[in-house]
């Protein structure tokens, strides 16, 4: 999420994206789910709720309208409340059953989590003294590499 190496969600979250206007970017720390809402303060500068038929979502996580509404002079005049992240899928296990959700971050990138998760076991305290500490395992940062988004 916002705050990660990566630049992108990896469990299912809720963010929102403030904005002066409406724009062709992508919204930020895909993968997008889906759109929860969005709001913006009108030319009158009252807020309103753009209805969901107005708007898609396209492929490539960016906002698609025929018109956008004229906006109020705001640095905040846009709000997009949006869902992102590696949405589960739900299978139904072998030899039948209720189906489980089945996690779908990638293969690299869990195998990142848990070379992280076997170094920190192994060095626990917060400082590792008479050895050089690099930021990050190169195993790991080779293995999440294609997944960062550069901002």
């Amino acid at each position: 999420g916002p705050a990660g190496w990566l630049g992108r969600s990896l469990g299912v979250q809720t963010l929102e994206l403030t904005d002066c206007a409406f724009g062709n970017d992508a919204l930020p720390y895909g993968p997008i789910i889906s759109i929860e809402s969005i709001h913006y303060k009108d030319a009158g500068g009252v807020e309103q709720l753009m209805p969901a038929d107005d708007y898609r979502l396209l492929v490539n996580g960016s906002i698609f309208a025929q018109a956008w509404p004229q906006l109020a002079s705001d640095p905040e005049a846009v709000r997009v409340r949006y869902v992102a992240g590696y949405a589960p899928r739900m299978v139904v296990p072998p030899g039948g059953g209720d189906p489980v959700p089945e996690p779908t971050v990638p293969k690299p990138v869990k195998q990142a989590i848990l070379l992280l998760v076997g170094q920190w076991f192994v060095t626990r305290q917060a400082v590792n003294v008479g050895n050089i500490v690099n930021e990050m395992p190169f195993a790991v940062e080779a293995l999440l590499a294609p997944y960062r988004v550069w901002r």
